[in-house]
């Protein structure tokens, strides 16, 4: 197809599907007491990917670690002492998913 004086073609208009890779972590609350419920929202794209979560000390220490679903899970975090922890999802060698989380009492 070209304009009305024949100086410019235009190409014939297509769709195009694009693939969402946008996998998203949510943790709410962000702050919690012991034995609190923990909501842990885990969208991927392909909707099928579970992976394992968790949870460090502000030294990088392992405390709690549990395998969550695509969606929204809830669990349960043992007794700890307040301050700042980590939820941390591997993503692959070099990338994670990192949400900070506050223990009080």
């Amino acid at each position: 197809m070209t304009d009305h004086d024949g100086l410019v073609s235009y190409s014939s208009t297509r769709a195009v599907r694009l693939k969402s890779n946008v996998e998203t972590l949510k943790i709410y609350p962000s702050s919690l007491q012991n034995n609190d419920p923990l909501f842990i929202e885990w969208i991927v794209s392909d909707n099928s990917e579970i992976a394992k979560i968790q949870i460090l000390d502000i030294l990088g220490r392992l405390v709690f670690t549990t395998i969550i679903n695509p969606g929204i899970n809830q669990t349960t975090i043992p007794a700890l002492s307040p301050g700042l922890y980590y939820a941390v999802i591997p993503h692959d060698i070099e990338n994670y998913f990192v949400k900070k989380m506050i223990m009080i009492h």
